[in-house]
């Protein structure tokens, strides 16, 4: 079955400060799965076309199995990126989880990152490193990595040998 968007016209680009088009969003989406009897596994195959390219990167990152976790994980990414103390909060307690990937762990940071308005290469980095498991945030600092582009590149890298370093 080829996946088409949805007949109706609606996206969502995640920057839109009104916590309601988050809900809107989710309520247009989730009327058109039951219109066209969509089951639950079947979503992925058509959220994407809806989002705008800041928040496709942040979909392809994560590994959503159900709607309701990607509806759970959007409302807060959402809320996060338009409470700055909420955010900044989040950011220093942000620990990479062992089930979370390295890439998706460093998308998150950088853009809690942006959004509280940190910058500077090397506090950005700080903030990379800083959440990641000892041996790990040991090799990403050995690199000397001097872009937080750069040390991206580098945990996606480790995630591809995730065999490694475990």
């Amino acid at each position: 079955m080829t996946s088409q968007p949805f007949d109706i016209p609606f996206s969502f680009d995640g920057d839109l400060l009104d916590p309601n088009t988050v809900e809107e969003f989710l309520l247009k989406f989730k009327l058109q799965m039951e219109k066209r009897n969509i089951k639950d596994t079947q979503w992925l195959d058509h959220i994407g076309k809806h989002l705008d390219e800041g928040l496709k990167s942040w979909y392809r990152l994560s590994n959503f199995a159900t709607f309701d976790e990607f509806e759970t994980k959007l409302k807060e990414f959402h809320r996060l990126r338009h409470n700055p103390h909420v955010a900044d909060t989040k950011l220093t307690r942000r620990k990479k989880s062992p089930q979370e990937s390295h890439s998706q762990y460093g998308f998150d940071v950088a853009a809690i990152c942006e959004d509280v308005k940190i910058t500077g290469t090397e506090n950005i980095i700080k903030h990379l490193v800083q959440g990641l498991p000892p041996d790990l945030a040991a090799r990403v600092s050995a690199v000397k990595q001097t872009a937080p582009k750069a040390v991206m590149e580098y945990l996606k890298l480790l995630s591809k040998n995730k065999s490694d370093i475990e």
